[in-house]
């Protein structure tokens, strides 16, 4: 329905049967544009003082420059089509030691496991376990995991072009990743500073996950419905 492949009526002949008019399309990528025509406007909030004042601004600057260099507007957009389409929209955030900096990546929902009790909350984050399904070639898993590079040598057949799927799992305070019936690694969550007095971006330890989630009673995994399924009858 969003790429307007729909036909509208029962024709005798059906080879002449007329395409609709795609008003999903039109509507979705009317309503995008408009409200993600800019990143959003960070808000700081600081005392009355001039110290403070200048702190806000510097903060609220940085900020503007970490939403162009990530490209927050393009992965918003991204974001919203795939809740669309997949019930259910998600974006990882990570620290990149090549950049020594914050990264953003839009994830696909098809390729997540959820535990199938769990629910998105008020704050965007995932009530519960989850798994991520993530797609490398051997010698980049082996570059990843060196440890088991003879494992996973093994399972690939010595061919080490071949496309191997690994699965990320997570809850709040712990992560492991496995690939076939083996576990190539296991930490408590690498994006919180547990041992160290640092301040942390979370205020707790929590999965690198922010989840685009509008039509939900909180009792399962995704979204009951969406904008194109409530419209096709149109």
């Amino acid at each position: 329905y969003y790429l307007g492949l729909q036909k509208e009526g029962v024709q005798a002949n059906p080879l002449n049967t007329p395409v609709a008019d795609n008003l999903l399309f039109e509507a979705l990528e009317t309503f995008i544009p408009a409200t993600l025509a800019k990143n959003p406007e960070p808000v700081v909030f600081t005392d009355d003082t001039e110290e403070g004042e200048k702190v806000a601004t510097a903060t609220k600057t940085l900020l503007q420059y970490h939403a162009d260099i990530l490209n927050m507007r393009g992965n918003c957009n991204l974001v919203v089509r795939k809740w669309a389409i997949d019930y259910l929209g998600i974006m990882k955030t990570c620290w990149d030691d090549t950049l020594s900096d914050i990264q953003d990546d839009v994830r696909d929902a098809k390729d997540f496991v959820f535990d199938p009790e769990g629910y998105v909350d008020m704050s965007a984050d995932f009530i519960g376990y989850l798994g991520e399904r993530i797609t490398v070639s051997g010698e980049r898993l082996c570059e990843i995991f060196p440890k088991s590079e003879t494992y996973i040598t093994v399972m690939c057949e010595g061919r080490m072009g071949t496309r191997c799927t690994y699965t990320e799992w997570w809850n709040d305070d712990y992560t492991f990743t496995t690939f076939k019936n083996k576990v190539l690694d296991k930490s408590k969550n690498p994006n919180f500073n547990y041992e160290e007095k640092a301040p942390n971006h979370f205020g707790r330890p929590k999965k690198p996950y922010t989840f685009f989630s509008v039509f939900s009673f909180g009792d399962q995994p995704h979204d009951i419905t969406g904008l194109i399924e409530q419209n096709i009858s149109n």
